[in-house]
């Protein structure tokens, strides 16, 4: 059974245990506490799940929900250096996360989008976002 605390888990793991582009310590999740240093390339990794439905009926501990989310990965480049650099990070982030079967939870990461955000203040931003699904018994 996936619940979304594992799924959540599991993305970030999946992610962090992956993606060279930029060092994990650079890496933010949603809620923690990050100052980025002026100058340095970082990244922000959040997990939404944007929708859920009941898959079969039945009792308690035998009914399927299908839930879908999206994973989204904000890349920041300081301003003014050129786009080589967040275009390679951006392709890497997307290959990583696109097409993939997770197996400790059976949570499928499906097509993705890199989209250029442009700049903002001292950075210079992409987002890629793909979605996901997996299937909660409850």
């Amino acid at each position: 059974m996936t619940t979304l605390v594992e799924a959540t888990e599991e993305i970030y793991e999946y992610f962090l245990a992956n993606y060279t582009g930029i060092p994990t310590a650079r890496i933010t999740a949603d809620n923690e506490s990050f100052t980025p240093t002026e100058g340095e390339t970082w990244g922000r990794l959040s997990i939404i799940e944007t929708d859920s439905n009941q898959d079969s009926h039945g009792g308690v501990g035998h009914r399927r929900y299908k839930r879908d989310g999206s994973v989204f990965f904000e890349i920041s480049v300081p301003a003014d250096t050129g786009t080589e650099d967040i275009n390679a990070l951006a392709e890497e982030a997307r290959t990583l996360l696109e097409g993939v079967k997770l197996a400790q939870s059976q949570i499928w990461l499906l097509g993705a989008t890199a989209r250029r955000v442009g700049p903002r203040g001292m950075w210079h931003k992409m987002m890629v976002q793909t979605r996901f699904t997996y299937t909660e018994i409850r």
